[in-house]
């Protein structure tokens, strides 16, 4: 039951979800867990980046940022989304989007949100190398001085983070919408979904050698 509702997470976060939500006990995991068919359906992979991108220790002094699609239009009418993760908290922003001009517009206005709210500007901005993300960066960089961490061609894993980040959206999408029965026209709305439970459980930083929650460790601003 709780797999299913909390969009198909993993037995160790719901092992902890007691401590971040207003559950009064842990939730008791099996054992021998039961295989869950949807997640073998929906989260089948390759194989796994092992190398992990060293966390920062700031807020916004290095973010990632991905983009996905062309996508099936949603009832939104959105083909593509954007990811954005921050280093040091592994805050999960998804910003669905009509079009890639679109999805860049509403970067430049994630960024000056972000900004105001935290105090101070982003740092190093890194990017696979989509030609449009690659324009806004250049722009970043001319008229903010935004350090654009450059990766190489065709090796995707050097934006591990974004990358890894936007399959686990995908997965979880995936998931919800067969266990769901809605048709793939919602996936923006899965998608926005996961990242708002995602940022809620204990997969951020250790904070004073506790566990905190990406938007818990984020709001706090101060990591050290």
């Amino acid at each position: 039951m709780w797999h299913r509702r909390f969009h198909h997470m993993g037995p160790e976060k719901l092992r902890h979800l007691h401590k971040v939500t207003k559950l009064k006990e842990k939730i008791r995991i099996p054992t021998d867990i039961p295989k869950c068919e949807v997640c073998k359906l929906a989260k089948m992979r390759n194989r796994t980046s092992r190398k992990l991108s060293p966390w920062k220790d700031t807020t916004l002094a290095l973010i990632y940022i991905d983009a996905c699609g062309p996508l099936p239009k949603s009832l939104r009418g959105n083909y593509y989304f954007g990811q954005i993760v921050d280093s040091a908290t592994r805050r999960v922003w998804s910003i669905p989007a009509k079009s890639r001009v679109e999805l860049v517009t509403k970067l430049r206005a994630w960024k000056i949100r972000e900004e105001t709210a935290a105090g101070h500007s982003i740092q190093q901005v890194r990017v696979d190398n989509a030609a449009e993300l690659k324009s806004l960066l250049e722009e970043w960089a001319e008229t903010e001085g935004i350090q654009h961490q450059a990766i190489v061609p065709h090796v995707h894993n050097q934006n591990g983070p974004a990358e890894r980040s936007i399959q686990t959206t995908e997965n979880n999408a995936r998931a919800m919408l067969k266990d769901s029965g809605l048709p793939i026209e919602f996936w923006d709305e899965a998608v926005e979904a996961d990242a708002y439970t995602r940022n809620r459980t204990l997969s951020g930083p250790k904070i004073n050698g506790i566990r905190q929650t990406p938007i818990g460790a984020y709001i706090g601003r101060c990591l050290i």
